[in-house]
């Protein structure tokens, strides 16, 4: 039903600290059913494709198999490649506007919950100044979840070259080397792969892995937060 919005005030609402928590994680717990669900369609995709090769192979006088699937590459390509990288950026720039809104959420929570603590101002890069503000308020300058966080912060960096880059990975590219570290690491997971002109292709498994530490380290801040609060 439509809302006519000249006639209503919308004002965020004061949630309680546990309240934001079970907030953020069923906002989690939505994007991994989501990516779940559409990575199933990409996958019956792919396959039912493959199955009408092998029956084209099948009842073929002259082709196997691989020579018609040459005929067929780009095609193949776009359904196995292609569409699933771009739904997983997608959703994985989605997934870090949602961990950049959550984390600056809970600061501000912070600052409201304790007169002390002077006021929270966003500042660029968002989710570190988020992050540096945390540390000191909750822990007095050690780090939170410091594992967990040191691996969102090189997807801010990946985030970044698909922003800034069209998702194009060069020598010059910024914090390469955090980069190919971690794409080094991965590279039994197959998280990213580099073509030779430079273009990233994401799997399944980053975003999962991704989705993962965001856990851990709201696990930790919620921990922390309750334990000096509550």
């Amino acid at each position: 039903m439509a809302i006519d919005l000249g006639k209503r005030k919308i004002k965020p609402q004061n949630l309680t600290v546990d309240a934001v928590r079970k907030s953020i994680f069923h906002n989690i717990d939505e994007f991994d059913e989501y990516i779940y669900l559409i990575e199933e369609v990409l996958d019956n995709k792919e396959k039912k494709f493959v199955d009408r090769l092998k029956l084209e192979a099948e009842n073929h006088e002259y082709y196997n198999f691989d020579e018609i699937s040459e005929f067929f590459i780009d095609d193949w390509n776009q359904i196995g490649a292609v569409f699933p990288t771009i739904f997983r950026k997608s959703i994985f720039l989605s997934l870090f506007s949602l961990f950049e809104f959550e984390i600056n959420n809970v600061c501000h929570k912070l600052s409201s919950l304790n007169t002390q603590i002077k006021s929270f101002k966003p500042q660029t890069p968002y989710t570190l100044t988020a992050k540096n503000f945390l540390d000191t308020v909750i822990t007095k300058k050690s780090h939170i979840a410091e594992t967990a966080w040191n691996q969102i912060d090189i997807y801010r960096c990946i985030r970044n070259v698909i922003v800034h880059n069209g998702s194009r990975f060069y020598d010059d590219t910024q914090n390469y080397e955090r980069i190919k570290d971690f794409i080094e690491e991965h590279t039994g997971e197959n998280f990213i792969e580099v073509t030779k002109s430079g273009y990233m292709f994401y799997s399944k498994e980053f975003i999962l892995f991704f989705i993962d530490n965001i856990r851990i380290y709201f696990n930790e801040v919620f921990q922390l937060i309750e334990s000096q609060y509550q």
